[in-house]
């Protein structure tokens, strides 16, 4: 095998690089599919009960590229700081965030987007979890299954046991509309199954370590893993209904 060793004796410096991002890439189909207009009407609220100027400093602030900066953050886990490094000089979140549709595209530094973020509501940011989580079953990027479910979106003092019931309602209307959906859609085969059994189990556990006096921490986990299961019983039954 021959070696090629050049370029060692060259100092790095900055310079122009073209990069093409493939149609099929990952963030260029889900950016393609998502529902751009419909999360603009989910944040716009939140962002209209802004005082004008406070955080953006009088400059026109660019939804489209905060939301898709604040998209990209949450789907990679990634702090203010590394967010803005990347989406300076990653292609493709480039592309994700708008790069080439808006006349006066920018960066945002990491205090921006911090900013931008505070101003979500814990219900807008669900929703938007929702959506995306939707878009990246459909797109096969994610198992329903495995879907991790923020818990720092949520708001403080929550009342678990209301949840815990309200969760439980949703699997059993679910569980209809799938028993009735595979009887009127699939000839009866059992495409759609909510596993009722399992989380009427998983919710007794809850209370009962409620009533034990188990520890928070001990009791989210449960809470957690109930409302991921409810969730991957649940949702490929709307993405049928919505389609």
């Amino acid at each position: 095998m021959s070696l090629d060793v050049a370029g060692f004796d060259k100092e790095v410096s900055g310079g122009e690089v073209v990069i093409k991002v493939a149609d099929d890439h990952r963030l260029v189909r889900l950016g393609r599919h998502l529902p751009w207009e419909s999360l603009l009407e989910l944040v716009l609220p939140d962002l209209e009960r802004t005082e004008r100027g406070r955080w953006w400093m009088g400059r026109p602030l660019r939804v489209r590229v905060h939301l898709g900066i604040y998209l990209l953050q949450q789907l990679f886990n990634l702090t203010d700081r590394a967010t803005e490094h990347q989406v300076r000089d990653n292609a493709a979140f480039r592309l994700f965030c708008g790069y080439g549709h808006l006349k006066h595209w920018h960066v945002p530094d990491h205090t921006k987007i911090e900013a931008f973020r505070s101003r979500l509501s814990p219900e807008t940011q669900r929703a938007i979890a929702n959506i995306i989580s939707q878009q990246a079953v459909r797109l096969g990027y994610a198992n329903p299954g495995e879907l991790d479910i923020d818990s720092t979106v949520q708001e403080a003092n929550i009342a678990y046991p209301a949840i815990t019931n309200l969760l439980i309602k949703v699997a059993i209307l679910a569980s209809r509309v799938g028993k009735a959906m595979n009887q009127l859609c699939h000839g009866g085969a059992a495409l759609y199954q909510v596993k009722l059994s399992y989380l009427k189990q998983l919710a007794l556990y809850y209370f009962n370590l409620k009533r034990r006096g188990a520890s928070i921490e001990v009791v989210s986990v449960v809470l957690k893993r109930l409302w991921q299961d409810t969730y991957a019983s649940v949702l490929p039954i709307l993405n049928h209904l919505y389609e």
